[in-house]
């Protein structure tokens, strides 16, 4: 009878694990699921723009994904344009279109994301900040937080 038990509870186990791993690949869009992006309804009730986010801390290991809006993503979306400049002009046929830099992380974003760099989500401290600084200064990827404010590049 106990012998019995302990098939049950590992049964019920590996049961819970699929479910969870099942639960979590869903929630992870690929290259592939495109087409099938989401468009996301921001009802945030002001507008992200630069003036917004001069002086904020921002934060460089939060890690961005579809749906999140605010000063990070404006950083995003600038690094990006700056990478897809770089690949429109080593591609021949498919230009990825620059992103309206707006703060919100939209299916746009995604698309440019997953083009430039692979990824569904990022933190900033993953992408490298030449684009914004002009220079080749690598962070410390065991800080928290880096102590700099949003730059306006408008």
């Amino acid at each position: 009878m106990k012998k019995n038990k302990e098939i049950i509870i590992i049964a019920l186990l590996i049961i819970a694990y699929l479910i969870y791993k099942k639960s979590k690949v869903s929630k992870i869009a690929t290259i592939n699921d495109l087409d099938s992006c989401t468009e996301q309804v921001f009802n945030i009730g002001y507008e992200i723009n630069s003036n917004m986010c001069n002086g904020e801390q921002i934060d460089e290991n939060k890690q961005l994904e579809l749906g999140q809006h605010g000063c990070e993503i404006r950083i995003l979306q600038q690094r990006l344009n700056s990478a897809i400049a770089i690949y429109n002009s080593s591609v021949g046929g498919n230009q990825l279109s620059y992103l309206e830099v707006d703060g919100k992380f939209n299916c746009s974003t995604l698309t440019a994301l997953q083009t430039i760099k692979g990824v569904n989500s990022i933190k900033l401290i993953e992408f490298p900040q030449v684009e914004q600084t002009g220079d080749d200064l690598d962070l410390d990827p065991d800080n928290m937080r880096v102590n700099y404010s949003y730059m306006n590049l408008e």
